[in-house]
């Protein structure tokens, strides 16, 4: 006779879209830009709740404003948001190498002083 396998999965590794939501939130945390990712989904919330009349409404003042040239401070707006998200994660990658590099060098520093090689910490 044999044992049958039990089955301990709560099916909670099924993809859904609160899953996928939560995960981008996760992950907006993790690289800074949770603010951006909040914003973005109120957006879509907001004109997706829309009615289609009053979407096409708002599409059609949003083209108006841009030849307007009254959104040109919002389109600016958002071109140093992108330029700040670049810059932030420039400085992010920087950040990783010196702390790695003053970690070898401290590491370095210590074998020189007490006369025998460490053990790595990773």
């Amino acid at each position: 006779m044999t044992a049958k396998k039990q089955n301990t999965s709560n099916h909670n590794n099924r993809p859904n879209a609160w899953g996928m939501i939560r995960d981008i939130f996760i992950a907006s945390l993790n690289k800074g830009q949770f603010p951006i990712a909040v914003f973005g989904i109120v957006l879509i919330i907001l004109v997706a709740k829309l009615p289609s009349s009053d979407a096409s409404k708002l599409l059609f003042e949003l083209v108006q404003l841009f030849k307007e040239m009254h959104l040109l401070g919002w389109l600016l707006s958002f071109v140093f948001l992108i330029l700040w998200y670049l810059n932030a994660r420039k400085l992010r990658k920087f950040h990783t190498f010196e702390i790695t590099r003053i970690s070898q060098e401290k590491k370095e520093l210590q074998e020189t002083l007490i006369g025998k090689k460490l053990q790595t910490s990773n």
